[in-house]
């Protein structure tokens, strides 16, 4: 157990982020984010709304890509939110 860190659920989150949802969980957050995109987007195309609703649609989906993206470079490149994590030290 590192100085800084606590322990969750099998999982090593830097003390800052105690309380605050496991990384794993952005995993579901990012899809659903991008889930509601599409289905905001195509609802809008369907229902001939104004494109600004469209627009809307894509741009969620299109950051929850982007988050989807990110997430995975912090669990499988940085492995952050995983006990292999190994932060650099400051000295």
């Amino acid at each position: 157990h590192d100085a800084g860190h606590t322990r969750t659920n099998g999982i090593t989150l830097p003390s800052f982020l105690k309380g605050f949802l496991p990384v794993h969980v952005l995993n579901y957050l990012s899809f659903g984010l991008t889930a509601i995109g599409v289905v905001m987007a195509a609802a809008a195309w369907v229902l001939d709304l104004d494109q600004v609703f469209i627009l809307g649609g894509v741009l969620l989906a299109w950051a929850g890509v982007v988050k989807i993206a990110a997430v995975a470079i912090w669990t499988r490149v940085a492995m952050i939110g995983t006990d292999d994590h190994r932060p650099v030290s400051g000295h």
